[in-house]
């Protein structure tokens, strides 16, 4: 691993994340290694119901069976809820500094409009 390589590594929990690992610390949450910085948010957890006797819908067990039996489609399954949640991580997270740039112009407007003081005003 060269210094390069641990610059941009993440460490949560004392494991180490390289680059654009993404993984889920709990169920309802997923994280991602974003050049150093751990980038999380929160996902909707399936329900997970706890009957004596549950019931599988047969399109769904089909569909168990034949990615089982079908480790490359798996994968590539895998793969691609992987892009999804990294898809939707990375929305979320740009959802969240739009609101804080909003946030922030609204400030510096009221301050540029005398409405807020400035920190000099505020000593």
């Amino acid at each position: 691993m060269t210094g390069e390589d641990e610059e941009i590594a993440c460490t949560q929990n004392g494991q180490m994340y390289l680059n654009r690992d993404i993984w889920k610390p709990s169920p309802c949450q997923i994280c991602v290694c974003d050049n150093g910085a751990i980038l999380c948010d929160e996902i909707q957890c399936q329900d997970v119901l706890e009957c004596e006797n549950p019931q599988v819908e047969e399109e769904r067990f089909q569909e168990y069976v034949a990615a089982r039996d079908q480790p490359d489609l798996q994968a590539h399954k895998d793969h691609e809820e992987n892009e999804d949640q990294r898809e939707d991580l990375v929305r979320g997270v740009l959802k969240g500094l739009m609101v804080n740039l909003v946030s922030l112009a609204s400030l510096v407007t009221l301050v540029l409009q005398g409405i807020l003081p400035t920190q000099d005003q505020m000593d």
